[in-house]
C-alpha cells in the first residue's frame, strides 16, 4: 500500500509538472489569440528573390503576424506571394506601380539589388558571389515617382538596403535621395566575421582590394569592408582598426516617436549616406563605427 501510494503521488506530481509546462508553452499562443487584430496595409518591394526562401523580406510578414497585424482584406501577409519584385518561379520581375500603393499605409523597400545570371550557376539556393549579367533589378524612375507620390500623400516609406545603390540609375536615385533627405556617398559596406569565407564574401572584394592597395588579399579574421563603386576600398579589421561592437545604433529624439529601439547593432549591407537637411526630414538614429 505504501509503495502504491508513493507511485500514485509521483505520478500525480509528474502530471502536474507536465500540465504546468504545457500551460506555460501555450500561454503566449493564448495571449496572441486573445489580442484583437489590428489592420495595416503594408506593401513590400523585394527584387532580390532568386530562390523561394524569400530571404530578403521573409521577416516582415513574420513580425506582422507576431504582432497580429492584418492587411485590409483581413488576412496576414504571405512572404511567398505578398510582395512586388522578382518571382523565382516564373523567373520574371514586376515593377512597383501606383495601383500597388493605392490603399497602402506603409511601403517597405526590402532590397532592390536584383537577380543575376550567376545566381543560377551555383548548386542549391546560393546567390552568386561573382559579377554576372543582370536579369532584373534596380528601381526605375517610374517606380521612384510612385514612391515619391505615395510619401507626399502621407504614406510611410521604409528603405532597408539598396535603396540608392547600383543598379538603380542616377535620375531615380536623385529623386529618392530628395525624398529621404540624404545624399548617398556611393559607398556600400558590410561586416564579415571571416574575411576569407568563400561562401559569403564576394570574389570581387579580393580583386578590388588587390587592385586598389597593391597587396594580396590575405586578411584573416573579421572585418568591416567599405567599397566605393569598385574604385576604392577600405577594410577595418577586428582588433586592429575595429573595436568591439562593430557598428552600434543609438536612438535620437525623433526616433522615439516611432518606437525605435534605444540601442542596437548592425552587421549586414549598408549604404552610408549624408543628411541633406531637407525640410520635413529628421534623423531617428545615430550610427557609430567602433574604431580603435
Amino acid at each position: 500500500m505504501v509503495a502504491s501510494d508513493l507511485v500514485g503521488r509521483l505520478a500525480a506530481r509528474a502530471l502536474g509538472i507536465a500540465a504546468a509546462g504545457a500551460l506555460a508553452a501555450l500561454t503566449p499562443r493564448i495571449a496572441w489569440w486573445a489580442k484583437p487584430a489590428r489592420t495595416l496595409e503594408v506593401v513590400i518591394v523585394d527584387k532580390t528573390v532568386p530562390f523561394r526562401n524569400m530571404r530578403g523580406h521573409a521577416a516582415i510578414p513574420w513580425i506582422l503576424h507576431a504582432n497580429k497585424i492584418e492587411n485590409g482584406l483581413g488576412r496576414f501577409l504571405d512572404a511567398t506571394r505578398d510582395y512586388v519584385g522578382f518571382d523565382p518561379v516564373a523567373k520574371a520581375g514586376r515593377d512597383l506601380g501606383p495601383a500597388d500603393v493605392a490603399y497602402a499605409d506603409v511601403l517597405f523597400l526590402a532590397d532592390t539589388y536584383g537577380v543575376y545570371a550567376g545566381d543560377y550557376l551555383q548548386p542549391g539556393d546560393r546567390a552568386a558571389l561573382e559579377r554576372s549579367p543582370k536579369i532584373y533589378g534596380g528601381l526605375s524612375d517610374d517606380e521612384a515617382k510612385t514612391i515619391d507620390h505615395f510619401a507626399t500623400r502621407g504614406g510611410m516609406v521604409v528603405g532597408e538596403f539598396n535603396t540608392f545603390a547600383s543598379p538603380t540609375e542616377d535620375v531615380p536615385r536623385a529623386r529618392l535621395e530628395a525624398r529621404f533627405g540624404v545624399h548617398w556617398t556611393k559607398w556600400v559596406a558590410r561586416y564579415w566575421p571571416n574575411l576569407q569565407d568563400a561562401n559569403e564574401v564576394p570574389l570581387w572584394v579580393g580583386r578590388v582590394y588587390e587592385r586598389v592597395t597593391g597587396h594580396s588579399y590575405d586578411l584573416i579574421g573579421g572585418g568591416l569592408v567599405f567599397v566605393r563603386e569598385d574604385s576604392d576600398i577600405a577594410v577595418l579589421r577586428n582588433g586592429e582598426e575595429l573595436g568591439p561592437g562593430i557598428v552600434s545604433q543609438e536612438r535620437l529624439p525623433a526616433g522615439a516617436a516611432f518606437g525605435f529601439p534605444e540601442r542596437g547593432g548592425y552587421r549586414y549591407w549598408m549604404e552610408p549616406s549624408r543628411s541633406s537637411a531637407t525640410p520635413g526630414t529628421s534623423r531617428g538614429t545615430s550610427w557609430t563605427i567602433r574604431s580603435t
